[in-house]
């Protein structure tokens, strides 16, 4: 692949993390009744609040700000952050998914799946970037 075009990829995996945290994480149905919690609500709530997706939502911004990096539009020592940014969402994402699975009659939610696709994509195409010279 090209640089520009896995720049691109790890800037549209850093937004992924970001968007994902506010998408569904989990729902439940019960009795003809159903509700959903973004990863933001989990966060966020006012019993029993988790911290997995402000992890992965720092993940994502700190990957934004090292793809920013990677694009020029700051230092260079800051896109090296991207790959840093991956991983951290990798682990939010990964910790709330493996929290959600544990809890009995909880469906998991398309936002936790953004939030780990996002951070893999930043990932990989940082690791990609090594060794390709700039534009």
């Amino acid at each position: 692949m090209e640089r520009q075009h896995l720049m691109i990829l790890g800037l549209i995996g850093s937004l992924m993390a970001i968007v994902g945290v506010f998408l569904s994480w989990a729902s439940v149905s019960a009795y003809g009744y159903s509700a959903s919690s973004s990863g933001w609500d989990i966060a966020t709530a006012e019993t029993g609040a988790e911290t997995y997706p402000y992890v992965a939502l720092a993940g994502g911004i700190i990957g934004l700000i090292g793809s920013l990096g990677v694009f020029g539009m700051m230092e260079m020592p800051i896109k090296n952050l991207l790959p840093l940014g991956g991983i951290v969402a990798i682990v939010g994402a990964g910790w709330g998914l493996a929290d959600l699975m544990g809890t009995e009659g909880v469906d998991i939610g398309l936002g936790v799946y953004v939030c780990l696709i996002g951070g893999v994509l930043a990932l990989l195409s940082s690791l990609s970037l090594k060794g390709k010279t700039p534009v």
